[in-house]
């Protein structure tokens, strides 16, 4: 697969659970920004967040 660094970044947020709302590319050569959303878990019952989803 010949993924770019940014479409790759994009790929592991999307696994995530992720999903892009939009993209703009910053001034000066700089790298395309994509927006993303993910609604919140729930809370585990101890008051933290499991590492692996």
């Amino acid at each position: 697969m010949n993924d770019t660094p940014e479409r790759s970044a994009k790929n592991v947020y999307m696994r995530q659970g992720f999903v892009v709302l939009d993209s703009f590319t910053l001034p000066e050569g700089g790298p395309e920004v994509f927006t993303m959303w993910r609604d919140a878990s729930p809370a585990s019952r101890s008051g933290t967040t499991s590492a692996s989803g």
